[in-house]
């Protein structure tokens, strides 16, 4: 366990005075890899992308005492479109379009919903969004040219919420309401992003970002619903801004991409309530995602054709307490946990 503000403190003091020797350290290490990767990238190389394929995603979520949350497995169509690049190991092409949707949908329709404003009254179960453009211009440092991005996304889950005894449900105007054993709800929850980067070579992007999404919440100290709160379940907004890095390396047909990110976060209960009102101190933001995918050409006549499988492990924590201290893991204020499996068909022209 380590203090909270001088965790953060800490972590940026060091990005900032370490961050050009050591990302230089790193560019001169994946220059030496890429010599030794074969040509299939190469070969691949081209002005557009596109993709297609078939994937399925899971999402985990903290266990509440007082309700019964539900998410779905989820199938999943995608399309990909990618300009100037060839295969989209690390989202690091110059500019991409990328769009997943469910196709299961019927989940829940003959559940009892309560109505009110926040619930997703009709549309898929799942959808994402998402894109990338680098600026139009470039710069030179340590003797390298780098570019400058703007990524966006937008990604929406459907979740069941059921009430195990009688509780309360608290709308984003801060307006309560009874529920009664066995009442249900369904929430969308919405993960929104917006990122300004740096790409330093074709292996590694820095990047700052500001996030916020909104869920069932209820509210949880060491990991543990608190005691005047756990019979309330809130529709909450969480809003979270730091810097992130992006690696990718590429290995004959098989690619790796770690993405990490640090920062700073805010829950809020409602539109006038914060959990900083009731004692707790700002948190701190950290999120691991893992990319491990496999990519071969099925057809060798035709050489720009490929196929992709590909793993996702993407995992966010929020971690706070009221007297500093930073909980790390099960003991998190929220932790999310999603995984997705991938297959699809590229064709690069």
């Amino acid at each position: 366990m380590v203090r909270c503000k001088k965790l953060l403190k800490v972590g940026i003091s060091s990005l900032i005075m370490i961050s050009p020797i050591y990302l230089s350290a790193i560019d001169s290490d994946l220059e030496q890899m890429h010599k030794s990767d074969n040509s299939t990238s190469q070969a691949l190389s081209s002005l557009f992308t596109i993709s297609s394929g078939y994937a399925y995603s899971d999402w985990k979520i903290p266990k509440m005492n007082s309700f019964n949350q539900e998410t779905q497995g989820l199938n999943l169509v995608w399309f990909d479109l990618i300009y100037k690049g060839n295969r989209d190991t690390v989202e690091g092409n110059r500019n991409f379009l990328h769009y997943e949707r469910s196709f299961n949908d019927d989940w829940g329709k003959n559940e009892k919903i309560i109505p009110q404003h926040d619930i997703l009254g009709s549309g898929g179960s799942y959808e994402l969004i998402k894109g990338k453009m680098t600026l139009p211009f470039s710069f030179q440092a340590n003797g390298d040219e780098k570019s400058i991005f703007l990524k966006a996304s937008m990604e929406r889950y459907l979740s069941h919420v059921s009430a195990r005894k009688v509780a309360n449900f608290v709308n984003k105007n801060g307006e309560i309401q009874q529920l009664n054993q066995g009442d249900s709800l369904y929430f969308e929850t919405k993960f929104n992003e917006i990122a300004l980067g740096i790409k330093q070579n074709d292996y590694l992007e820095s990047f700052l970002f500001f996030g916020d999404y909104q869920k069932p919440y209820t509210v949880l100290k060491n990991g543990n619903e608190v005691e005047k709160f756990k019979d309330y379940l809130f529709y909450s907004t969480i809003k979270s801004y730091g810097i992130g890095i992006n690696f990718s390396k590429t290995d004959d047909n098989f690619y790796f991409n770690p993405l990490f990110k640090f920062g700073l976060a805010d829950i809020e209960l409602t539109d006038d309530f914060k959990l900083t009102d009731i004692g707790f101190e700002k948190s701190t933001y950290l999120q691991f995602k893992l990319k491990l995918g496999y990519s071969f050409n099925p057809i060798s006549s035709i050489k720009n054709l490929r196929v992709n499988i590909q793993g996702v492990y993407d995992i966010r924590y929020f971690d706070e307490s009221q007297d500093g201290t930073t909980y790390v893991g099960e003991n998190s204020t929220n932790r999310d946990e999603i995984k997705k499996a991938f297959v699809s068909l590229q064709y690069s022209f």
